[in-house]
């Protein structure tokens, strides 16, 4: 019979040995309100996740000795370069036991789990006593992982006394993505990814995009978070986009204004958000918005954009519009690559000879 007290350990029938299941941590509460903003829904939202946490979210951080807590999450690992590891301590009740000595175990909760099978947990978390069966250990995540993990801290005076931490690693978000193909115009994809640590210092990503006055286009992809692929527990960062802009550059509404006339770019060039149905991109249909079928006007602007090298159009990632107290998280700039261009002059008229025709 597996005999347990309070997630204690017993490690005989009268002497109560517990290893107690509880965190015990000094939390600042402002480091609780810079972690989590919490949710109508229940759930949380994450401005910054420490790299261990124990099941309430207290952080776990490098330096002290942590009493084993009965939930504990990674966000990062040694295979990305950040490595996450805590020390932890059992404490074996009563102090006056004859054997306090313990072993530490790793495995899977799930073992038959699709994620888990042919995976050996111990690559994924590790525990190192600080001597043979020590009731101290230090845990370090190795590498994110797609099913729960258990540590089992046993007796060795009695078999059947036993805790257990459930251990999770919380799912990651790596970073921003924007793709479309502009089907019509070209069929490559193009597609710009940028990591979360976007700064306004960071160099920002730049792509050319076919660019026609004639051909029509259909406008297929948009925006996407980029998550890490193996995690047990879900967090809502707030940081995720959800929102982004397509807003024409200064530099190329200068040049639009120097071929055509000076407020041109302002009136006619406008904004594009993801909250528009988006059909097509910088072709025919996109032009004639903006030349509004006058020859004359489309072929400035074609002269225009044949002699501008700048970026034209920025792809403003965030996660709500700006009016609305949103954030950038990344932006994209977008060249126009106009070889279709130097083919598309338009008409600008039809003139008579001078001679005349006599039937």
């Amino acid at each position: 019979m597996n005999k347990q007290n309070r997630g204690g350990v017993i490690a005989a029938p009268k002497k109560i040995i517990s290893l107690i299941l509880a965190a015990v941590i000094l939390l600042l509460a402002a480091g609780v309100i810079g972690y989590y903003v919490s949710k109508p829904s229940g759930g949380r939202t994450v401005t910054e996740l420490p790299s261990v946490m124990d099941g309430d979210g207290n952080e776990l951080g490098g330096g002290k000795v942590y009493e084993l807590p009965k939930a504990m999450v990674f966000t990062k690992s040694a295979a990305a370069q950040n490595s996450a590891s805590v020390t932890l301590q059992a404490t074996v009740l009563p102090d006056n036991a004859a054997n306090k000595t313990v072993d530490w175990s790793v495995t899977f909760k799930n073992p038959s789990a699709a994620w888990a099978k042919n995976k050996v947990a111990t690559d994924y978390i590790s525990v190192t006593p600080s001597g043979d069966g020590s009731t101290r250990a230090t845990v370090t995540c190795l590498e994110n992982f797609g099913e729960q993990i258990l540590i089992t801290v046993t007796s060795r005076d009695n078999a059947e006394a036993k805790a257990t931490c459930t251990v999770d690693y919380a799912r990651k978000l790596l970073g921003y993505k924007f793709g479309f193909i502009n089907e019509g115009i070209s069929s490559d994809r193009n597609e710009w990814f940028m990591p979360t640590q976007y700064s306004e210092d960071k160099e920002v990503l730049e792509q050319s995009v076919k660019v026609s006055l004639y051909r029509l286009s259909n406008f297929d992809g948009g925006m996407f978070n980029e998550y890490s692929e193996a995690y047990t527990k879900t967090y809502l960062d707030e940081n995720t986009a959800g929102y982004f802009e397509i807003r024409p550059t200064d530099g190329l509404k200068n040049a639009l204004d120097a071929k055509i006339g000076s407020g041109f770019s302002a009136e006619r060039l406008r904004v594009i958000t993801s909250d528009e149905n988006i059909n097509c991109l910088f072709d025919a249909q996109f032009w004639n918005s903006v030349h509004q079928n006058n020859a004359t006007i489309r072929n400035n602007i074609r002269e225009a954009l044949l002699s501008y090298n700048g970026t034209a159009y920025e792809i403003v990632l965030m996660t709500r519009p700006e009016q609305a107290g949103g954030k950038v998280l990344a932006v994209f700039n977008v060249k126009f690559d106009t070889t279709l261009l130097s083919e598309e002059r338009s008409v600008d008229s039809v003139t008579l000879g001078d001679s005349t025709l006599e039937f």
